[in-house]
């Protein structure tokens, strides 16, 4: 994963030259430039990406690689904004193409499929958060070993496992989805779900949010959670400092073991995470590096 990184990075920045000069209307140029991009390999492109390429293509008069790009954007990527695409002037060319009423069915296809997976989704983040977010005033009311404690815990592990009973045939017929398919919402209810699922269905889903992420399809810090809950479970140590237990004898919290530990603010960098002094803050900790 972090040899990756540096890869998607170089990606990310030469979309962005070609986005400025798609601004600035060379599209020859951009064109060229969304080509290099792609060139580094497709676990990188996103669906925004191919459609932005297939705008430059077609502003450049090039509508059978135009046609390509935007077919990418909407049969792979699930592209569904329907009435952008119909009123698009990038694409004015390519309205007369006998390819794009096929191209913008398959956009309203998209568009409702999104709707209904994003409502589903939207309910099962709420019903999730409304649990945790009362989880502190209940333990602070009945006490931490309490029956009421525990039966507010059991119903919440319940609720865990019936939400993935919904999410899993999701993932497991469109693989890990992106905001395209689900909204931004809709994944971070996916995400939830998986964390907070047992160890046999993290490691199994874990691989395709790798993918995702490359993509911009998933978070990178909500990846860095994923992986650390992994390798513990694994027996392993943690890459990214995100796991936090609490010592049952002082009630006070510590980090799980961490590898190669002086360059884990690197790591942390890389996933879009804070440095872990300031993350440890959160939870009462005073961190110093075991290695200097």
């Amino acid at each position: 994963m972090g040899q990756e990184i540096p890869k998607m990075k170089e990606y990310l920045s030469i979309i962005k030259n070609a986005s400025n000069l798609y601004k600035i209307k060379c599209y020859k140029d951009a064109a060229a430039e969304y080509d290099r991009a792609f060139n580094l390999g497709d676990r990188f492109i996103r669906v925004a990406d191919y459609y932005n390429s297939a705008c430059c293509q077609a502003l450049n008069n090039n509508s059978d690689r135009a046609i390509r790009n935007l077919s990418k954007a909407i049969m792979d990527g699930k592209y569904s904004n329907y009435t952008h695409i119909l009123s698009d002037p990038d694409f004015k060319s390519l309205r007369k193409k006998r390819e794009w009423g096929l191209l913008a069915e398959h956009v309203r296809v998209n568009e409702l499929n999104k709707n209904r997976l994003s409502a589903l989704l939207d309910s099962i983040l709420e019903m999730d958060q409304n649990y945790r977010s009362n989880l502190d005033s209940v333990t602070k009311e009945f006490g931490a070993g309490s029956p009421k404690t525990k039966e507010y815990y059991q119903k919440m592990h319940e609720l865990d496992s019936l939400n993935l009973l919904k999410v899993r045939p999701i993932i497991d017929s469109i693989g890990w989805p992106g905001p395209y398919e689900v909204g931004n919402k809709g994944g971070l209810a996916i995400f939830l779900v998986i964390q907070h699922s047992n160890a046999e269905v993290q490691e199994k889903y874990l691989p395709l949010m790798r993918s995702a992420a490359m993509k911009g399809n998933a978070i990178l810090a909500n990846l860095a959670l994923l992986e650390d809950r992994v390798a513990i479970s694994n027996g392993r140590k943690q890459l990214y400092g995100s796991q936090v237990f609490v010592d049952p004898k002082t009630n006070s919290y510590f980090l799980a073991p961490i590898e190669d530990e002086k360059n884990l603010n690197l790591r942390r960098k890389e996933m879009d995470l804070q440095p872990i002094e300031e993350y440890c803050k959160l939870f009462g900790i005073e961190y110093s590096f075991a290695d200097k």
